[in-house]
């Protein structure tokens, strides 16, 4: 008996431990009521941390219920790599667009500012010297004018750099969220794969084992055939 339907299920064996021993445990950290628990998938080589709970600071300040993390899973990524993901992010036209928009604003306002730098301080010289604010000259209009330039320049670069700031958090999550997603994608194709192999291998041993049952119960048959043909023929020929 060849016993063809051992082999593939040897590997449907195989391949169930793989499931089993898929995920590798890694350390878990504590940062106050923040855990963070790392893991990673051996299949597709992808590290993951998964959050629970929040931050003691933000619960006074929650708008939403405590806690702020409950098994939210995010893919780990090296410097470099983040580093790298971001740029092809920023890269794309749509999101060049927004950034260099900003930065142009920025520029205008660096403009204004460096225009009126020189009055701007020369008004500061003699709000100094000259205590008395009601006492204003043509020139002091004019400083006076180009000390409230300079101001609302200052504050519009703040703003803007803070909006540009805000622009690149948004292309982080972006970014996180892209990888996120890509994660996922491979670690279900990879699961599919698992499943597909187990049914097939399944299939596989199940077809051997039955043509083994029914090469088995031929031979006996013939066996059974055989042994009552010799009968009879030792039965005639007695006679």
């Amino acid at each position: 008996m060849r016993k063809l339907w051992i082999f593939p299920l040897i590997f449907l064996l195989l391949l169930l431990g793989a499931g089993v021993f898929r995920w590798e445990q890694g350390p878990i950290q504590t940062q106050g009521d923040l855990q963070l628990v790392h893991t990673r998938d051996r299949w597709t080589g992808q590290s993951w941390i998964t959050f629970f709970g929040g931050f003691e600071e933000e619960k006074a300040n929650a708008s939403f219920p405590y806690p702020l993390y409950s098994g939210e899973r995010v893919p780990h990524l090296s410097a470099e790599v983040s580093k790298e993901k971001i740029e092809e992010v920023v890269a794309r036209p749509e999101n060049q667009a927004k950034v260099k928009a900003i930065e142009e604003k920025i520029r205008e306002e660096e403009r204004i500012r460096e225009t009126n730098r020189e009055r701007h301080d020369l008004y500061l010289e003699m709000l100094e010297k000259n205590s008395d604010s009601k006492r204003n000259t043509n020139m002091d209009e004019g400083l006076s004018a180009a000390y409230l330039a300079w101001k609302e320049a200052e504050e519009a670069i703040h703003e803007y750099t803070w909006q540009l700031n805000l622009l690149y958090t948004e292309f982080e999550k972006e970014m996180l969220e892209e990888c996120r997603q890509d994660a996922k994608k491979r670690e279900q194709f990879a699961l599919i794969i698992w499943i597909v192999l187990l049914i097939l291998l399944f299939i596989v041993a199940v077809h051997y084992f039955l043509d083994e049952v029914k090469r088995e119960k031929r031979v006996n048959e013939t066996y059974e055939i055989v042994e009552y043909v010799t009968k009879r023929n030792r039965v005639d020929l007695g006679n």
